[in-house]
This record gives C-alpha cells, sequence and structure tokens, in this order.
C-alpha cells in the first residue's frame, strides 16, 4: 500500500514540475513577445499598447516565483556551500533535511499569510490601473507558489529519508558479509 502510495506521489510531483515547467516556459516567450511588442507599438509605430508593462510586470512575477519553486524541486537553489561542502554521510543528510524542513515551514507561512492577503477585501476588490482585471488573478500565484514549493520541499525530505534508509540498510548488509 505505501509502495502504490509512494509511486502515485512521485508521477504527482512529475506532472506538476512538467506543468510549472510550461508555464514558465509560455511566460518566457509571452514575456518577450510582450515586451517587443511594447517596444514596436512605442517607438516604431508611436502609438503604444496599454497594458503591456503590466503585462510584462506580472509575467515576471510569475517566472520568478515558480522558477523558485523549480529550483527547490531538482535541489538547484542559490546557497553558501561552505559548512556543506565539508560534511558528508549522516551529517549531510541531517543538515539536508533541516534545510528542507525550513523551506517548507517557510512555504508554509507563505501560503498562510498569501492566502489570508488574496483573500483581504483590498485585493478582492481592486482592479489593476491599466488592464483593469481584478488583483486577485495575477496576484494568486502567491500562494500558489508557496503551496507548490512546499510539496516539492516535502518530496525531498522524503527522498533524503529514504535515501538514509538505503544507506543504512547498505550498510547493515555490507557487515554482514
Amino acid at each position: 500500500m505505501v509502495h502504490h502510495i509512494d509511486r502515485w506521489f512521485q508521477r504527482f510531483i512529475k506532472g506538476m514540475s512538467k506543468a510549472v515547467e510550461v508555464i514558465c516556459m509560455i511566460s518566457v516567450g509571452a514575456i518577450a513577445v510582450v515586451t517587443i511588442l511594447a517596444f514596436v507599438s512605442r517607438y516604431i509605430l508611436q502609438s503604444p499598447i496599454i497594458g503591456t508593462d503590466e503585462i510584462a510586470l506580472y509575467l515576471l512575477v510569475w517566472i520568478t516565483l515558480l522558477g523558485a519553486a523549480l529550483g527547490i524541486h531538482k535541489n538547484d537553489m542559490v546557497a553558501l556551500t561552505l559548512v556543506k561542502d565539508r560534511m558528508n554521510g549522516k551529517s549531510l543528510t541531517v543538515l539536508n533535511i533541516i534545510l528542507q524542513l525550513i523551506i517548507f515551514l517557510f512555504s508554509l507561512l507563505g501560503l498562510w499569510f498569501g492566502t489570508i492577503w488574496l483573500l483581504s477585501s483590498s485585493i478582492l476588490e481592486a482592479v489593476s490601473a491599466s488592464l483593469e482585471i481584478p488583483l486577485w488573478i495575477p496576484f494568486m500565484i502567491f500562494p500558489v507558489s508557496m503551496l507548490i514549493m512546499a510539496v516539492f520541499s516535502l518530496n525531498n525530505i522524503i527522498k533524503q529519508l529514504k535515501n538514509r534508509e538505503v544507506s543504512a540498510s547498505e550498510a547493515g548488509e555490507g557487515e554482514s558479509t
């Protein structure tokens, strides 16, 4: 039963990672198109398109937050590795689990407070300046990305614990021979 849940969870993680990657790729392409259109319309056609700066800004925020989630998923985050590089074995595993727990807790706090903020009347009733869309639409990426980060971090913790169990069982097998 546990094995089936683990396989399902790993498929879910893989699918979520792929979806986030696709959204990031589409967003990068969209921000390039929007920026080029804004430049051409403003400086060549002398008739700026309203809202292109807002679209580019919202896409940049989405790319940043979703990119951070992918960094957590791939364990490819910016880090000072001075201490980590000098560790190995069990102490490195413990440090990695502690770091992922901090990321997990930070993500849960971000999810909690981001949801409260998103559901506040100041956001629910507000509209953007030039696009005149409800602000909760572009701002919903904050709690959503925090949820994704928490799930990816939880997955990393599970992987670390599994690797630790595998290492311990291999060490036990080595002693018996």
